[in-house]
């Protein structure tokens, strides 16, 4: 089973792979402070309900979010 996991692997070419990026997410241990959605170079994150939301589909993973969070609610997926 292993040998047919590094196969695929292999394989992928970079579109592939593009599409398994992980992706920064908030969790439930944010505050609301909106530190992240003002450290975003791509002005991706936005106020949801509960928390601030990161958009997935646009995240780059640059980390700044993360790194600017005071209260470490930032994770990658």
């Amino acid at each position: 089973m292993k040998i047919q996991a590094a196969a695929i692997v292999s394989a992928a070419t970079t579109t592939d792979m593009e599409v398994m990026k992980m992706a920064y997410k908030i969790t439930e241990a944010c505050v609301k402070c909106g530190t992240c959605a003002d450290t975003c170079p791509l002005g991706i994150i936005t106020e949801g309900e509960e928390t601030y939301v990161i958009d997935a589909e646009q995240c780059v993973e640059c980390g700044s979010c993360a790194a600017a969070c005071p209260c470490e609610a930032i994770e990658q997926e």
